[in-house]
């Protein structure tokens, strides 16, 4: 593989997570290009640049963190529209943030739903620090597991913290923070509302909230630049100005190690966004790896599809968790509104070179050889081995997970399943049986991190899936104050105490998330 741009890699998934962030697409490119360029206008040279760059990109990473509580508490089911709508609000003005939050929960459940949900938003004042404490943890995770820069990693801890001392998850001010955070606030404000409302009313929040929310410093930048400011990122599409911005020296995806690496940060990123899917993409990778060395399939195929598996549910962030996780059947509507998660990631990875040749097989994972899976309605002639096992794995894997509507089925329960799928034709014996050759589960011993005791790995688990403290104490059948002295313990020992991170923490530390 030629060494590609690691810009043009991360800009092209970075289309998934404006997507988890509710806003319109290249919302991330457009960010990217205006911190840099108020960089340059700030003075900032050489390596500290590029650490804007990136961490301007990447500002999203983790917006799919707090997907599953908000779309359950405050959004009536649908998180990215809430937190889009959000976006152009001002905490400071407590009216723009009402005149938000009531666009932005979905008034599709009906009035009363959205009254209820909108209540829950208005009298929970822990909700802003709650999702900007899950989106910067989850950032900084991922980014590390990218491999970005320290100044990067720090700069994405610091994404909502503003110049007044009022922001999270530090209360950090003025000068206390990161001047690679303060560019990276402003930019996506402007960049947010460029992308909704235009040039003007950009321009208008300087002033608005200059000394305030922003640097004025900064501010001041901003305003002697202009319209300027927003060059070629009006048009079709910014990708170009992106990659045109992007400061040297430049950086390169090296090899296919590397290659894989990111494929499994955004297979995180997509798998957080509901506790119901937590690990299920690194599970469906290891599944296809094992199988496809069964099958002796070649080693550039092995390697695709290695890709493919991290990739396949990526589009799972363009879908509002309402349909993630409701408990019982899908209707027609949402049923279709799910499918499209199929179509999406695979426009997702069309962007990068680097990926383009796993297209077809990520499009490919929910086909099924009659002609009844999505969202082609493929049958066996146009799926080749690949896409079989990976279809396989992915049934497997999610057989043995909890869902909203039912419990995961014990591995035995599952074969049995599959087996099924066989004989009405659905799924290839072959791939399946060399799908089945794996382990049920992975090793639930840990491989490395701080030592966990028996009960605070009981109670890492429950958090993963989102439980409550009160949910967990009766799961475990402790008190309340027990689960909250094991989770303080606990969250000293890992570094993280948010749903989202503490999932990334454990998968990446060997622990078993699957019961």
């Amino acid at each position: 593989m030629l060494n590609t741009r690691l810009a043009e890699v991360l800009g092209s998934l970075s289309l998934a997570t404006d997507m988890a962030a509710g806003l319109p697409k290249e919302t991330a490119l457009r960010t990217s290009v205006i911190a840099t360029r108020l960089a340059i206008r700030a003075g900032i040279q050489g390596y500290e640049l590029s650490d804007v760059y990136y961490a301007a990109l990447l500002r999203f990473l983790g917006c799919s963190a707090h997907a599953h509580e908000m779309a359950a508490r405050y959004a009536a089911g649908d998180d990215r529209r809430l937190l889009g709508a959000l976006a152009l609000s001002d905490p400071a003005r407590p009216a723009t943030v009402v005149s938000a939050a009531w666009r932005g929960i979905s008034a599709e459940r009906g009035t009363g739903a959205r009254l209820s949900a909108f209540a829950r938003l208005a009298s929970s004042p822990q909700a802003e620090s709650d999702i900007a404490t899950s989106h910067c943890e989850l950032a900084v995770l991922l980014a590390r597991q990218l491999g970005m820069s320290d100044a990067v990693v720090h700069t994405l801890g610091q994404i909502y913290e503003r110049w007044d001392g009022r922001g999270f998850p530090a209360k950090l001010r003025a000068a206390e923070i990161r001047r690679s955070a303060r560019v990276l606030h402003l930019a996506w404000r402007l960049a947010a509302y460029l992308g909704v409302e235009g040039v003007a009313a950009a321009l208008d929040e300087l002033e608005a909230r200059s000394g305030r929310e922003f640097d004025p410093e900064l501010c001041r930048f901003a305003e002697e630049l202009g319209p300027a400011l927003f060059d070629g990122l009006l048009g079709a599409s910014s990708w170009s100005t992106f990659l045109a911005t992007e400061p040297t020296p430049g950086f390169v995806v090296h090899g296919a190690d590397h290659q894989e690496r990111i494929a499994t940060v955004f297979g995180h990123f997509a798998d957080v966004k509901s506790p119901f899917t937590r690990g299920h993409s690194q599970r469906v990778m290891e599944l296809c790896s094992q199988a496809a060395e069964r099958m002796a399939v070649s080693a550039k195929v092995r390697e695709q599809l290695r890709l493919a598996a991290l990739l396949h549910d990526l589009g799972r962030v363009a879908i509002a968790n309402g349909i993630w996780d409701k408990p019982g059947p899908l209707d027609a509507m949402e049923q279709t509104l799910m499918q499209e998660h199929a179509h999406e990631a695979a426009r997702i990875v069309a962007r990068c070179e680097t990926f383009r040749e796993v297209q077809l097989l990520v499009s490919m994972a929910h086909e099924r050889l009659d002609g009844s899976g999505y969202p082609r309605r493929s049958e066996a002639r146009d799926l080749n081995i690949a896409a079989r096992i990976l279809a396989a794995a992915d049934v497997y894997a999610a057989l043995l997970q909890d869902r909203p509507q039912r419990k995961a089925h014990s591995p035995a329960a599952a074969v049995d399943l599959l087996r099924r799928e066989v004989a009405a034709g659905r799924l290839c014996e072959d791939a399946v049986n060399a799908v089945l050759v794996s382990p049920a589960r992975p090793n639930s011993a840990p491989t490395k991190g701080p030592g966990l005791s028996s009960r605070e790995v009981e109670i890492l688990g429950c958090v993963a899936q989102g439980l409550a403290n009160k949910e967990i104490a009766e799961q475990l059948g402790i008190s309340p104050s027990t689960v909250k002295r094991h989770l303080e313990n606990m969250f000293e020992k890992i570094g993280v105490r948010t749903r989202a991170a503490v999932t990334i923490w454990a998968i990446e530390h060997g622990y078993s998330l699957d019961g």
